[in-house]
């Protein structure tokens, strides 16, 4: 935990800059504020689901908030010139478009029309966890293996090499105490486990198996899925911008991760802002993503716990 501690204190302490945080942090406040208030991406959003303007407004949704913060650094730091590369911006729409096809994506949902109802949900939701991490690997892995193989060590950060586990098995009993309290709190019962959405009940007694079967199977794939997550934000966003941005580009990657949490409960909107840039940090500084994958697994699973056994014992 200390040489996470140390590394933090490091990145704060050169590149910290008051105005430049402060109008980040007021920008994301207020978009956190109006998202809930209105319920935007649920209620307008969502509403285009099937439709292809629902992958326009996710591109929109996620690549503002990054394009938004670019233009924050471009005006209180030293990296300017990016905004004048046609590679910056070639690369990041590709990277949004990639992003907006695995948040719009739908066509699970003609897999699934003709099966029956006992199993329908919850072949829905192993396959939607299943192509979000098909949508984002494999095209970031052409792009990778055609621009970037030669001159990077991995395929954005998962490296052969795993960087050292246990600060970060550290930081994940730390979270631990933060998600008991949350476990109590009606919207996120309301929201986890979500395992309740498959209904794993009905699937299990459709296949004659113990449901435990039927949750680790589930459960399986939602964890594999945060490779995906990190691989896009902490790899993608960090290790690929680096050349563009510097040490700046963690805090573009901020802005868009949280706006991907809208829709979940507000406390762990809010705590994305802070897990995204601890996370982000340590990327930038070690180069490898493996850590942050742990972590994110880890905090996931830990939740569906958590709402498993508040509804067992509470």
């Amino acid at each position: 935990m200390r040489k996470i501690i140390a590394a933090l204190k490091e990145y704060v302490q050169q590149y910290f800059h008051l105005k430049l945080y402060l109008l980040i942090a007021i920008f994301l406040t207020i978009s956190i504020a109006l998202n809930y208030y209105f319920d935007f991406e649920d209620s307008y959003i969502d509403a285009y689901v099937g439709k292809k303007v629902y992958t326009l407004w996710f591109f929109l949704f996620q690549s503002i908030p990054y394009y938004l913060t670019c233009l924050l650094i471009v005006r209180f730091t030293k990296y300017k010139g990016f905004l004048k590369d046609p590679a910056f911006w070639t690369v990041s729409i590709f990277g949004f478009i990639v992003q907006a096809v695995n948040r719009s994506f739908f066509y699970h949902n003609e897999i699934v029309r003709g099966l029956p109802i006992d199993i329908l949900y919850f072949v829905y939701q192993v396959l939607g966890d299943a192509s979000s991490i098909v949508i984002i690997t494999v095209p970031l892995f052409i792009y990778y293996w055609i621009y970037e193989r030669k001159t990077m060590n991995g395929f954005y950060g998962l490296t052969s090499r795993i960087s050292d586990i246990k600060p970060y098995l550290v930081m994940l009993a730390i979270v631990l105490l933060l998600i008991i309290p949350a476990s109590f709190l009606p919207d996120f019962q309301a929201d986890y486990p979500q395992y309740q959405d498959a209904r794993g009940t009905r699937a299990a007694d459709y296949y004659g198996v113990s449901e435990w079967v039927i949750v680790s199977v589930y459960e399986f794939f939602y964890g594999i899925s945060f490779i995906a997550v990190e691989l896009f934000f902490r790899g993608f966003l960090i290790l690929v911008f680096i050349r563009y941005l510097g040490p700046f580009v963690v805090l573009p990657m901020v802005a868009t991760y949280v706006f991907l949490h809208f829709g979940k409960p507000i406390g762990e909107t809010i705590s994305s802002a802070f897990g995204g840039y601890i996370l982000g940090v340590l990327v930038y500084k070690t180069k490898n993503i493996w850590g942050g994958v742990a972590i994110h697994m880890g905090v996931a699973l830990l939740m569906e716990l958590a709402a498993y056994l508040q509804r067992i014992y509470w």
